[in-house]
C-alpha cells in the first residue's frame, strides 16, 4: 500500500483505474463503459478512446469529462450531470467521490423508487468511504499507527482476518475480495431494476456464481472468460437435445448459423469461429460485438440474445474477473488459491444484500430524494 494518498477508501479502492487499465490494453474501454452509460441514459452513446486512455493513466481531468459527455448527450442529460464534475479536482479523491457524485445524477434521472434507493444505498458506501478518508488523514503523520488502523478497517469491512498490508498474499485476497464486492453490487443493482434478471436468476442467489474459475485436476485453470464459453457450448448442447457437445460441432454451428439456408455446409471452415475462441481463451476479454457475431446467429431463431440489460453489465464484470485472474497466476498464485479465493463471492453477495436491506429498512425516501435532487 502506498501511504503517500489516504484517499483511495476501502471499498472502490483503485476500482476505475484498475477496470480501465485492462480494458485499455485491450482497446475494450470504449465498449465496457459505453455500454453502462447507454444502459442508464437508455441510449446509445459514442466512443472516444483519447478519453479512456487519459483514465487508465490516471490523467483525467474534469473538462476531459466534460467535452466526452457534450458531444455525446443532450442538453438536458448534461445538466444531470453537472454535479459530478463541478468545482473541485475529483481526480485528487478516491474512486469513491467519482462513484458518489454519478450516483447523484442517477437518482436525479431515474424515476424508479428501486433504483433511486440502490443510487442512495451506493451514495452511504461512498460516504463511509470518505469518512475513512478523513481517519486516515488525521493518521497520516504517524506511519505505525496508519498502518495499524488500515489493516483494522480492511479486516472488518471486507471480511479479511489478520490483513496485513505490507504482505503481498494479504493484498492479492483483498485485490479478489474487493472485485467480488463490485461485482455483487452490480447484481444488486439488476436485481433491483431488472425484471429479466430475475427471471433468469430464478431461485439462484447470484449469476456470477456460475462464471468463477475452477481448477481442474490436470493442473490448469479454467479461467472466467472460458468458463462463460463452456456454459455458451452447454446451453447450446440443451437446445440440440443432447447433454454435451464437442468444440467442432459447436464451432461448425456457430459457422452455419451465419450462413443462409443454401449455403450451410455439412463439413463447414471453422476456423475463423476457432480462432476467435481461441483468442478469448487465451486471454482476451469478451465483447459484445463479437459474441453479438458468433454467439447470437445460433439463438435467433428462439427469439433469444445477448444484447440485453444483463448481459452488457456482466461481461464487463466476467473480463475482470479473467483479468484478475491472469494476474494472479502470473503473480504466483496456485490454481486451487485462486479458485479458494473467488468461491467467497456469494459470501460477499450476501454482505452486500445485508448491507442493502439495512438501508431500505432504514432510510426516509422522500427526505431523501429532496436531498438528493438539490
Amino acid at each position: 500500500m502506498n501511504f503517500t494518498s489516504t484517499a483511495d477508501g476501502i471499498l472502490f479502492n483503485n476500482l476505475v483505474s484498475l477496470i480501465f487499465r485492462e480494458a485499455e490494453r485491450e482497446r475494450t474501454t470504449g465498449e465496457v463503459i459505453r455500454s453502462g452509460f447507454s444502459f442508464v441514459l437508455r441510449r446509445k452513446v459514442g466512443a472516444d478512446s483519447t478519453l479512456f486512455r487519459k483514465f487508465s493513466q490516471s490523467k483525467i481531468q474534469p473538462e476531459d469529462v466534460w467535452s466526452f459527455l457534450r458531444r455525446n448527450l443532450t442538453e438536458n442529460q448534461l445538466s444531470e450531470f453537472s454535479d459530478i464534475f463541478a468545482d473541485e479536482d475529483w481526480s485528487a479523491h478516491g474512486d469513491w467521490e467519482l462513484i458518489d457524485r454519478t450516483a447523484k445524477a442517477f437518482i436525479a434521472k431515474d424515476p424508479r423508487e428501486s433504483t433511486a434507493i440502490f443510487w442512495f444505498f451506493l451514495r452511504n458506501l461512498c460516504r463511509s468511504e470518505r469518512e475513512i478518508h478523513a481517519q486516515l488523514s488525521q493518521l497520516s503523520g504517524d506511519k505505525l499507527v496508519l498502518t495499524s488502523f488500515y489493516n483494522g478497517m480492511v479486516e472488518r469491512i471486507m471480511i479479511l482476518p489478520g490483513f496485513d498490508c505490507q504482505d503481498p498474499f494479504s493484498r492479492q485476497k483483498y485485490l479478489v475480495a474487493r472485485v467480488l464486492y463490485w461485482a455483487a453490487l452490480v447484481e444488486l443493482y439488476l436485481r433491483v431494476s431488472s425484471e429479466k434478471y430475475r427471471k433468469d436468476i430464478g431461485n439462484e442467489k447470484a449469476a456470477l456464481t456460475f462464471f468463477l474459475p475452477q481448477a481442474t485436476n490436470d493442473k490448469a485453470l479454467i479461467r472466467s472468460v472460458e468458463v462463460f464459453l463452456n456454459k455458451q457450448k452447454q446451453i447450446w448442447a440443451y437446445q440440440c437435445g443432447k447433454e454435451k457437445i464437442t468444440d467442432k460441432r459447436f464451432f461448425e454451428d456457430i459457422t452455419n448459423a451465419s450462413l443462409s439456408p443454401r449455403q450451410r455446409e455439412k463439413n463447414p471452415d471453422i476456423s475463423k469461429v476457432k480462432k476467435i475462441f481461441q483468442r478469448w481463451r487465451r486471454g482476451s476479454p469478451l465483447r459484445l460485438v463479437n459474441l453479438e457475431k458468433f454467439i447470437d446467429p445460433l439463438y435467433s431463431a428462439k427469439s433469444m440474445t445477448l444484447r440485453n440489460e444483463v448481459t452488457i453489465l456482466m461481461i464487463p464484470i466476467i473480463n475482470l474477473f479473467d483479468y484478475v485472474q491472469r494476474q494472479l497466476l502470473m503473480q504466483g498464485l496456485s490454481n486451487t488459491e485462486i479458485e479458494s479465493m473467488f468461491k467467497e463471492y456469494n459470501r460477499y453477495v450476501d454482505l452486500v444484500t445485508q448491507a442493502y436491506e439495512r438501508t431500505t429498512h432504514n432510510i426516509n425516501f422522500i427526505d431523501y430524494d429532496i436531498e438528493a435532487k438539490l
